[in-house]
């Protein structure tokens, strides 16, 4: 993708350094928290961050840390 293309986003990620396995929250521009917990919890508040799986609306859900909506 040419760089005038690209489109930058920024994500905040609060993390638990005792936790194990690691857990925090991700949180986007907007102020939406997505709760995670492991490596693939991570992976997935991510994706929902960055609208990898569809539309994201404004002020969209909030997520626990297995991925369900609340």
């Amino acid at each position: 993708m040419p760089d005038d293309e690209r489109h930058t986003r920024t994500v905040t990620l609060e993390v638990d350094p005792s936790s194990d396995p690691i857990r925090g929250i991700a949180r986007d521009e907007l102020g939406v928290e997505r709760p995670f917990r492991g490596w693939v919890g991570l992976a997935a508040a991510l994706e929902q961050t960055f609208d990898l799986g569809g539309e994201h609306p404004a002020g969209g859900p909030r997520h626990n840390e297995h991925g369900a909506s609340s």
